[in-house]
């Protein structure tokens, strides 16, 4: 089983990680169902950038990732878009000082609003950023 680290958290969509949980450990840990959203909330690297990921399998998480399951299928494409237009805004906002590594206080971050189009047309948004992403490569 995945067990996904902010190292793992370099592309928008994660099918795997270096590091992998034997059952045991998975059944411990508790598992995270595919299609959920990562996000790095502890870690130097809140510095410079919120890592935000898609898990397309289903996986384990270390303590500096929190993940978010939509109940609404599709819905996941949609709050990674947000959460990847609003990185600046997240970290700024949430942001907390800690003595060894930043983290983001994720419960208040929670509050946060988001603009919740129709379905339709968060598939049309995600789909036109995709595009747009796609022309930088």
């Amino acid at each position: 089983m995945p067990w996904i680290t902010s190292k793992d958290m370099k592309a928008a969509e994660l099918y795997g990680s270096q590091i992998e949980l034997a059952p045991l450990g998975a059944a411990e840990t508790g598992t995270v169902p595919a299609g959920s959203v990562l996000m790095v909330v502890r870690s130097g690297i809140l510095r410079r950038l919120l890592p935000v990921a898609i898990n397309r399998v289903e996986t384990t998480i270390n303590q500096d990732l929190k993940a978010m399951t939509p109940f609404r299928g599709g819905f996941s494409e949609w709050l990674l878009t947000c959460f990847s237009a609003w990185d600046k805004r997240i970290r700024d906002t949430y942001h907390k000082d800690g003595t060894t590594v930043d983290s983001i206080e994720f419960d208040s971050m929670l509050t946060m609003l988001l603009p919740v189009p129709p379905l339709a047309e968060q598939r049309r948004i995600v789909e036109r950023v995709e595009e747009l992403f796609n022309l930088l490569d």
